[in-house]
């Protein structure tokens, strides 16, 4: 479906749909509608007004919130809404907010613990790892240990490195003012994120040649499709065939 200003606004106003449901429909990300609405000077709405306005009484959500004592979650349950959009309202409403702990002790709250739950309580916290089967009861792993260990969680493989060298930094800023801080795949202006064209740990390669910036949806887009066309085996076995 080809995407059009009057499609867009018809979507984004008249039918008051959020900018990530407008990118589900269309089959696209949600950074490319809002470079759209951005390009053809849609004025963009802000973001406690993306979900459809859901009605409330003011002396109904003050019943069941004061009165009748119920949280927001089981006020959010009952009226089919999220427990952000009742904490929003109670907010602009003046309701005054509970502590988040008056709920919290259930048949038991207020009453006091004696010394004997006490002393129960803090011995199964003392020995709860006891019941953990990987316990070392106590005893230090030796190196050799932790590294068979690490040897096996990565199958054989060298662990990639931490960092990207000491130059990373400098040539990270070079590369995001060469491609003026823009999305090389979908134009997408925020959320940037530099990426390596050949896996920094086969190459250890900074230069400008192998960066490029994406915005982190293309950038994850581009990690699946390296992973879905065997990309990064073919590389992981060139690399270890010249060890």
């Amino acid at each position: 479906m080809e995407i059009t200003k009057d499609l867009l606004i018809n979507l984004y106003y008249k039918k008051n749909c959020s900018a990530t449901h407008i990118a589900d429909k269309l089959n696209c990300s949600s950074s490319f509608i809002y470079n759209k609405l951005k390009l053809w000077k849609i004025k963009t709405r802000d973001a406690r007004n993306c979900q459809i306005p859901k009605r409330f009484n003011k002396d109904q959500i003050f019943v069941l919130y004061v009165k009748q004592k119920k949280s927001t979650r089981e006020i959010a349950n009952q009226l089919g809404c999220s427990e952000e959009t009742i904490r929003r309202f109670l907010i602009r409403s003046n309701i005054e907010r509970r502590d988040k702990t008056y709920n919290f002790g259930g048949h038991n709250k207020g009453t006091p613990l004696s010394n004997e739950i006490k002393r129960a309580l803090s011995k199964q916290r003392k020995n709860y790892h006891q019941n953990n089967p990987h316990w070392n009861k106590g005893n230090k792993t030796s190196i050799k240990t932790r590294e068979k260990i690490s040897q096996t969680l990565l199958g054989g493989r060298t662990p990639a490195p931490s960092r990207y060298g000491y130059n990373w930094q400098i040539q990270r800023t070079s590369c995001l003012q060469r491609d003026k801080y823009t999305c090389q795949q979908c134009s997408a202006i925020r959320n940037l994120e530099v990426h390596h064209w050949t896996p920094y740990r086969f190459s250890y390669d900074n230069s400008s040649d192998n960066l490029v910036v994406l915005c982190s949806d293309c950038h994850r887009e581009k990690h699946l499709e390296y992973k879905k066309e065997g990309f990064i085996k073919e590389m992981e076995r060139e690399f270890y065939e010249n060890i």
